[in-house]
């Protein structure tokens, strides 16, 4: 996995298109501080093939998860917010323009880093 800093923010979004029509494959709770997401997004840079994106968020200080079975529910047409501020990271589904905005958001996680790797998928 590698971290993701701020300033590659801006970048995965565009290759990503803010992550829009998305979908979550996995939401896995890995302790009370560590949460792992695995989207299913199409990649700008390989011709729009579906790709997964797995966030590591380590140092989680308040999430609003939704369980399992209601993940293939959740509406990403807006895609996701990815903000980092004041030296935390604020992901959550729909478009915010601030870290705060977020809490209202159906699903968030708040965290002090974040790291990340792209795995092929059979979409």
């Amino acid at each position: 996995m590698k971290p993701l800093n701020s300033s590659l923010l801006k970048e995965l979004f565009k290759r990503f298109d803010s992550f829009k029509d998305a979908q979550i494959s996995s939401l896995e709770i890995l302790s009370a501080t560590s949460i792992k997401v695995m989207f299913n997004v199409q990649d700008a840079s390989r011709g729009y093939d579906w790709i997964g994106i797995e966030f590591y968020f380590d140092g989680v200080e308040e999430a609003k998860l939704i369980d399992e079975k209601k993940l293939q529910y959740i509406d990403f047409s807006e895609g996701i917010s990815l903000l980092y501020e004041k030296g935390l990271y604020y992901c959550g589904v729909g478009k915010y323009l601030f870290g705060s905005g977020t809490k209202d958001a159906s699903c968030y996680i708040r965290s002090k880093s974040l790291k990340y790797q792209e795995i092929q998928t059979n979409i």
